[in-house]
């Protein structure tokens, strides 16, 4: 089912037109209460979903709550392991403006400056690394492709090939992984270096 739907003209939803994005949880009180009521309101919304919620407070205190139901076949406790999946987007962005700092980068010019094989004059080519980083490059990831599936598994390299643009450049918000994966392929060629290493380096150490 298409993920990007048309409202009329220019406008563009994630939500099509029947459908209402989940209403906001407001909770009052102490930084305490308001994670007790918000873990409590997301139980009942997840219904026999599991989930794990933390929440670090100002003054270092650790707040924990899970939203597993008594008698639940796999319980999710604060020790449940889970994939990090887009998470990793947050290390990639903060590596990318580090290296923009230091100069090594422009987030402002188009990628093609980094990946020649894109071709200066394609309009994949003209996206800049921003555009990609608050995913309004256009980029459309087909998600009967999964990235890390198929030939040469999540390779970066394969970025390229798989990249789609689907919507003009900096007109609308379209969730893109494969955006995130031309961002690491850029900090790998700009850096010289294996990605990991340098969001490592740069980041997590």
């Amino acid at each position: 089912k298409p993920y990007l739907h048309w409202q009329g003209g220019d406008v563009f939803s994630v939500f099509d037109a029947e459908g209402r994005p989940p209403s906001r949880i407001e909770c009052p009180g102490t930084t305490a209460e308001r994670f007790a009521c918000f873990a409590a309101k997301a139980k009942e919304r997840t219904n026999e979903t599991s989930a794990a919620l933390a929440v670090m407070t100002p003054d270092g205190a650790l707040l924990q709550a899970t939203t597993t139901e008594p008698g639940q076949a796999v319980p999710t406790t604060s020790e449940t392991l889970f994939p990090l999946l887009s998470v990793t987007k947050m290390f990639t962005a903060a590596t990318a403006v580090l290296l923009a700092q230091e100069g090594v980068l422009d987030l402002q010019r188009p990628i093609a400056t980094y990946l020649p094989e894109l071709g200066a004059d394609s309009e994949l080519g003209r996206v800049t690394l921003h555009q990609l980083m608050t995913h309004t490059a256009g980029l459309v990831d087909d998600p009967a492709h999964p990235l890390c599936q198929g030939p040469g598994g999540g390779a970066l390299s394969n970025a390229t090939l798989r990249a789609h643009v689907g919507a003009r450049p900096g007109t609308v918000f379209l969730y893109s992984n494969l955006g995130y994966a031309l961002v690491g392929l850029i900090i790998e060629r700009t850096t010289s270096r294996p990605f990991e290493q340098v969001v490592r380096e740069r980041v997590l150490v």
